[in-house]
């Protein structure tokens, strides 16, 4: 009976201190410049300042550092087309069926998808070569897959909330996706929504050409600066390098942009915002016809001719609820949502423990976040981290 009675005192301690823990902050009023037009900064970047500091050749969960004989070249014709837009160089691309494989095509798993163990690599040769903690140049240093940071940048933007997980450990933020998520994309259990997204792919497969004869997903680690006391590492998956331009090329399928249409406009800032973490990309948009996915034309864009296409000129376009997919509001959102997520989570980690500690950070469509602990297999996380 008196071990019945420690065993539920326990659980009650333990329950109370989890919900001491659970934070709930309202961010539906975070500082944002004006939604109908656009202010004074021309070229719009998340980050203040960003770099390459690696790269990474991934097969299975295995990273291989600083390997670039296995990165995805832009086919020869293609770089031509864009430097010089002729249009004979794209005969034999046009018309093609960008639906060709996809009843056979394997995606990467999810694991694999959003492993960090590259990024986690690359900063222990870091230490060892800068024999200095990576976490000790800012108050806050996030490691990030770079599509959780832009599931962050579209709250505001859509009808979906975005759960991550958020791990404190050697003075890190490490942040993965929390589990039980519905699949979706290339994933999703509609087979006319995985056939849109396989286009994607075998639109890349169509373009590129690896430089070496090894399958698998090519990375650059991307260091930026948020804030002056804020880092983020990312892990970017690259589509394409283009040679000719010496830069990485973001590979898009799309049927044609309508910027009337809130989906259309969703896809636009999606794209900005890929290539607007990056220090330095172009956009390469195949556009298909939407019944038979047949590759119409390919159009190259800088990241500023994307932003052109969401300032909204006139009342009859605009979408205030979705404060009107502006570019200038998704990086005012972006900086006040991270330093908050940032502030909140060093007010719950015990600083005196060297273990490990996760928090599931919960944003919804109506920007209320709530923060609380949660359970992490580390081992999987972290791999000799842990």
């Amino acid at each position: 009976m008196a071990d019945d009675i420690s065993t539920l005192a326990g659980k009650m301690r333990h329950l109370t201190l989890e919900k001491d823990l659970i934070v709930n902050v309202n961010m539906k009023k975070f500082p944002h410049g004006p939604i109908t037009r656009r202010g004074k900064e021309r070229s719009i970047r998340i980050f203040s300042e960003s770099r390459e500091v690696g790269t990474a050749f991934r097969q299975g969960l295995v990273y291989d550092l600083d390997d670039k004989k296995n990165l995805p070249l832009l086919n020869d014709e293609i770089c031509e087309y864009i430097s010089h837009r002729s249009k004979s160089k794209l005969i034999g691309y046009v018309g093609s069926d960008l639906s060709v494989g996809s009843e056979t095509f394997h995606p990467v798993t999810s694991e694999e998808l959003h492993c960090l163990h590259g990024l986690l690599k690359f900063i222990a040769k870091w230490e060892a070569d800068n024999e200095v903690n990576y976490a000790s140049r800012s108050k806050f240093t996030i490691v990030s897959p770079r599509h959780h940071i832009l599931d962050i940048l579209m709250i505001p933007f859509g009808n979906e909330r975005c759960r991550l997980v958020f791990t404190a450990h050697r003075g890190l933020f490490v942040i993965t996706l929390a589990p039980s998520q519905r699949p979706t994309g290339i994933n999703s259990p509609s087979s006319a929504t995985r056939k849109i997204c396989y286009t994607g792919f075998e639109l890349e497969r169509l373009l590129t050409a690896t430089s070496g004869t090894e399958r698998g997903s090519f990375y650059s680690f991307i260091e930026a600066k948020l804030e002056p006391d804020i880092t983020i590492l990312l892990q970017c998956e690259m589509d394409a390098y283009n040679p000719k331009r010496q830069k990485y090329t973001e590979i898009k399928s799309s049927v044609d942009f309508n910027v009337r249409n809130v989906r259309h406009l969703s896809k636009l800032l999606k794209i900005w915002a890929q290539t607007a973490l990056l220090p330095s990309t172009d956009i390469l948009v195949g556009f298909r016809d939407p019944s038979t996915h047949v590759l119409k034309t390919v159009v190259p864009y800088s990241v500023d001719q994307i932003a052109e296409k969401l300032y909204i000129r006139d009342r009859t376009r605009s979408h205030p609820s979705y404060f009107n997919f502006n570019p200038e509001v998704a990086k005012d959102w972006t900086h006040y949502a991270i330093r908050e997520i940032c502030e909140r989570l060093s007010s719950l980690v015990d600083a005196t423990s060297s273990s490990p500690q996760s928090f599931l950070v919960e944003i919804d469509k109506n920007l209320q976040m709530k923060i609380r602990p949660t359970v992490v297999d580390y081992s999987e996380l972290l791999g000799q981290w842990a």
